[in-house]
């Protein structure tokens, strides 16, 4: 009886409450529901920039599909891809590699990179289908590098910081959300527009 009690009396022993407990779990329910708001956010944006390029979805003339299966070098008629292509390709999926990291870190490498391939291969094929753009295998590349950078580097704060890294990157997540969402409503309304290669929208409509 005296040793209950002293087991009692001992705050190393007591069982934690589940009023203690709970909001920490109903913490990490909240942010993992905002991550993954966020990463459907960003899936869109993701989309229209990479299909439409911010403009009302359209198809393209059915006989504009150029395929470039030579990745970074001129080859075939087509020039070789610019730096600056390059790396806008690369950026566009450094935020995928992070929100895996965020959302599914037990996942292995190997399948995280085949999300990013077959992520990046489903955008170029959906390009080509709707005649929107060019199937460029330098694409198909820098989305996958990218990808894997911002897994490489979310995972590895993860790994020195830990709970206080997750938190950080969830709040830049947040942040760069509302900074993309901001941008594109800004070029939205704006005059600026990239050139297109299409000859008609999805609702019928002759272009603009």
């Amino acid at each position: 009886m005296i040793q209950n009690s002293l087991l009692q009396s001992d705050p190393r022993t007591r069982p934690i409450p589940m009023d203690i407990r709970q909001p920490r779990g109903a913490r990490l329910h909240e942010r993992r529901a905002l991550l993954i708001a966020l990463f459907t956010v960003y899936l869109v944006l993701l989309n229209w920039v990479v299909l439409w390029k911010l403009e009302l979805p359209y198809v393209g003339a059915s006989g504009v599909r150029p395929v470039k299966l030579v990745p970074f070098v001129s080859a075939d008629g087509f020039a070789a891809n610019s730096p600056l292509e390059v790396g806008v390709n690369v950026l566009l999926f450094v935020p995928f590699g992070i929100y895996l990291a965020l959302l599914v870190p037990h996942w292995r490498r190997p399948q995280s990179t085949a999300v990013f391939a077959v992520s990046s291969l489903g955008f170029e094929l959906t390009q080509f289908v709707l005649a929107v753009g060019s199937f460029d295998t330098t694409d198909l590349i820098a989305n996958t590098a990218g990808g894997l950078i911002g897994l490489a580097a979310a995972s590895a704060a993860i790994r020195r910081s830990g709970a206080p890294a997750v938190r950080s990157l969830t709040r830049w997540c947040v942040i760069g959300t509302c900074i993309a969402v901001l941008i594109a409503g800004a070029f939205v309304t704006s005059p600026l527009h990239f050139n297109r290669v299409d000859a008609g929208r999805l609702s019928g409509q002759s272009p603009r």
